[in-house]
């Protein structure tokens, strides 16, 4: 017989999926339709007609790309997977372009690093390139009706088009792209201190410049906590228009469940200036085995083998530039103790937990940009196995979902949503507990304020651009309006003192009415936590401060965020 609380969850997920599946179906034909006509309208009839011309003949009749008016900046290290349209400005591109540029009535710029799988055009405007810039296709300059291009045969240029759109995003290493790819290794938390190494390329690099395996590896010494860090280890594909691949590789680091939280950019930085860590840590040690297969261009399965040592770390340094009064909070503890197991609370079995486990990941990403999306599904499941039969010292499944929609309405509106999940069974380590509460989850909610091995989370965010009104100290703003809602909790049938039992630190960090047996015995609507508010942020989203406010009654005041990247 199901328990009622999972019967409740599945069923909260399924509603969720499919009113956000309703909710993409009726907007689809609408927002795609008419979004060229939304950038265009503000042209005269004449440019109108000129843009429209270039359009199916640079990008085709049935393109659907991703428009910007006025200056646009492509960062390095952004990837944008998909064709732009810049309406009267200038593009600056840094990073990587998977498609094809059109700039009407206005330039380009491209970098030394730039990588553009595709046509560069400028229409009414003109190009340029530093040295060392990659462009795969034309390099086309056209004013009224005279043109220049590296190739004028037009019916060769767009059979290369249809070519590279039939093989667009299987770009191999999509998923393990890292955004902080650079070799000098800087890091800085309550547990190590200050690490500094180097670290090779992602496999992204290595396939781009056309290698058939990756070098996984870096090294670093972390200063406070006095260990050598290092992960190394080889990667090889084969097939090039879907690849498969097998790898493996051996680590001794730090390691986090909180990246989904914030990114490594701006935890580094809140520690590091107003000594506000916001993540949790444990020590890994081991090596993974692992087989990847692209399915086509968005789709992508993972199979590992994972043979790990988990150990406990404890803050090491109370140190930042500012925060002067401030303490960090302490680490908390890893992995279960067991008195039987040693009277010196080192946990499980000594000082180290062991486990031998399987995991699977299945992602589908057709975003029109990894940094910034605007359009598109991103759709990631995880599950993993430990079990007695595998020589692991805990036995225990857990499932991880993530879905979210980037839906947009117009050209200076979007609709994003997100739907994550969580479910285990056995006895979950610390180390795995889902926590909710706070930056990226509910934002009116104290940080990290419910925890538990089940949860459920949804998110929507409104998005209006407003760079291109008056609107005096908001001109350059995005206002963005949002709601969150969620709940963390216990399925075993758990006491505060089995939770006690489980992480002796527990009630240093957690209100124990929260977690009162109780609450745990029918999940409902209203056992959800929410929250709701107002944001301000910069078009590209890597600042914004929110303004977020409990709705469920159980708090009245106002929380206010400021933030260096999206929550998702």
């Amino acid at each position: 017989m199901i328990n009622p609380i999972i019967k409740q969850t599945l069923l909260l997920l399924l509603l969720t999926f499919i009113v956000i599946c309703i909710v993409g179906v009726l907007l689809y034909s609408n927002a795609y339709g008419k979004s060229s006509d939304d950038y265009l309208r503000e042209l005269s009839q004449e440019e109108q007609k000129l843009a429209r011309e270039a359009i199916e003949k640079y990008l085709g009749p049935d393109a659907r790309p991703h428009y910007v008016k006025g200056d646009y900046k492509i960062d390095k290290n952004d990837l944008v997977s998909d064709d732009i349209v810049v309406v009267k400005g200038t593009i600056v591109i840094e990073g990587e372009v998977d498609g094809d540029v059109l700039v009407l009535f206005g330039d380009a710029e491209l970098d030394s690093n730039a990588t553009v799988d595709g046509d560069v055009i400028a229409i009414e405007g003109k190009i340029w390139t530093e040295k060392g810039a990659y462009i795969s296709g034309d390099v086309v300059e056209e004013s009224y009706g005279n043109s220049t291009a590296t190739s004028r045969d037009e019916d060769e240029r767009i059979e290369r088009r249809q070519e590279r759109q039939k093989h667009r995003k299987v770009d191999y290493g999509r998923e393990d792209f890292e955004k902080n790819h650079e070799p000098f290794w800087f890091d800085y938390n309550r547990v190590d201190g200050i690490t500094l190494g180097y670290r090779l390329p992602s496999q992204r690099w290595w396939n781009r410049n056309r290698h058939n395996f990756a070098i996984i590896g870096k090294l670093g010494y972390s200063f406070s906590s006095k260990r050598t860090q290092y992960q190394i280890g080889l990667e090889r594909w084969i097939f090039e228009e879907f690849p498969f691949s097998l790898g493996i590789e051996f680590h001794d680091l730090t390691e986090t469940e909180d990246r989904w939280i914030i990114n490594d950019d701006e935890n580094l930085l809140a520690a590091l200036l107003i000594k506000e860590d916001f993540r949790d840590y444990y020590g890994k040690e081991g090596y993974s085995i692992f087989a990847k297969q692209q399915l086509n261009p968005y789709l992508s399965l993972k199979g590992e083998y994972r043979n790990d040592k988990f150990h406990n770390l404890e803050k090491k340094t109370n140190w930042s530039v500012f925060g002067k009064g401030k303490d960090f909070r302490e680490n908390p503890l890893a992995i279960p103790y067991f008195p039987a197991a040693g009277e010196n609370n080192q946990g499980f079995l000594g000082s180290r937990l062991e486990l031998q486990t399987l995991a699977g990941t299945m992602t589908l990403d057709n975003r029109n940009d990894r940094e910034d999306p605007t359009r598109g599904w991103y759709v990631k499941a995880f599950y993993e196995r430990s079990g007695f039969e595998l020589a692991s010292d805990l036995d225990f499944e857990r499932f991880i979902l993530d879905v979210r929609r980037y839906q947009p309405l117009g050209w200076d509106e979007n609709l994003d949503l997100r739907l994550r999940a969580g479910t285990s069974s056995g006895i979950l380590p610390p180390m795995y507990w889902f926590d909710l509460g706070g930056l990226s989850t509910i934002r009116g909610s104290r940080f990290k304020e419910l925890t538990g091995d089940h949860f459920l989370l949804a998110n929507a965010e409104y998005r209006l651009r407003t760079r291109d009104g008056d609107w005096f100290i908001l001109d350059g703003f995005d206002i963005i309006l949002f709601l969150d809602a969620g709940y963390a909790w216990f399925e075993n049938d758990y006491k505060a003192e089995d939770l006690m039992f489980l992480r002796p630190d527990y009630r240093s960090y957690k209100t124990p009415a929260l977690f009162a047996n109780g609450s745990f015995d029918n999940l409902t609507l209203d056992s959800l936590h929410s929250s709701a508010g107002i944001a301000l942020a910069t078009e590209d989203g890597d600042f914004r401060v929110n303004f977020a406010k409990r709705i469920d009654g159980m708090s009245r005041d106002l929380v206010v965020t400021v933030r260096l990247s999206r929550p998702f």
